[in-house]
């Protein structure tokens, strides 16, 4: 029963509203897709300072010489339920949204296998999870502001939101990207795009000059 409180009219019963405390923070699943490398980020999110921790950052090692799809959709299966069977249940996941580019039509068909595959994991592993996708694209733009920027100059965006990290490859620090892509477009973040310049230029790999040593004279 209620409290009990005396009105005018005579004893009114109070129901009382329990204090519900909304959670401060959430974690997210955020995956780089491919049939060559696929890697997952695991990112938690504070909403009150805004900080963005990474927890846990995987890929899936290049697949043999010959390797058929259904043995490299295995692959990435098992890889991503050992790294992520007993992690913290996520509140969304997000992935690469499948496209396809003209004329790559083949490469671009057995990479929604993959999408496949990481739709059915995200179902078995983060049920609970709220699911979304973003193009690479978008997610290109989003970070660095430039849709064509590369993956090195992705990677080099990234210590403006998360600070340093240690990545194995760059698929390890794409996955985090498209995480951060959905923060900034969802209003979680904001967009540092241009708040500080790579040290790169956006689009282009940086260049390597090899020094030509000088040719020997000819004796005479």
């Amino acid at each position: 029963m209620g409290i009990r409180e005396l009105t005018d009219k005579g004893p009114v019963e109070v129901v009382e509203i329990p204090v519900v405390e909304l959670p401060t923070s959430f974690k997210l699943i955020s995956c780089d897709l491919s049939l060559n490398r696929p890697a997952f980020a695991l990112i938690n999110f504070d909403t009150i300072t805004k900080e963005i921790t990474i927890e846990k950052v995987i890929n899936v090692e290049p697949p043999r010489p010959k390797a058929t799809h259904g043995e490299i959709l295995y692959n990435t299966a098992n890889e991503f339920a050992k790294g992520f069977l007993n992690a913290p249940a996520p509140r969304y996941f997000v992935r690469e949204a499948g496209f396809i580019v003209s004329g790559f039509f083949q490469s671009e068909m057995a990479k929604f296998k993959v999408v496949g595959v990481m739709d059915f994991l995200a179902y078995r592993y983060a049920s609970g999870a709220k699911f979304d996708e973003i193009a690479p694209k978008s997610v290109k733009k989003i970070v660095t502001g430039d849709g064509n920027a590369t993956k090195f100059a992705v990677a080099e965006y990234l210590p403006v939101y998360v600070g340093k990290y240690k990545y194995k490859c760059q698929d390890e620090s794409d996955a985090v990207a498209v995480g951060i892509a959905w923060l900034i477009k969802n209003g979680y973040i904001e967009s540092k795009a241009t708040a500080k310049e790579p040290k790169v230029d956006v689009k282009k790999e940086p260049k390597v000059t090899v020094k030509k040593e000088p040719k020997p004279k000819a004796s005479k």
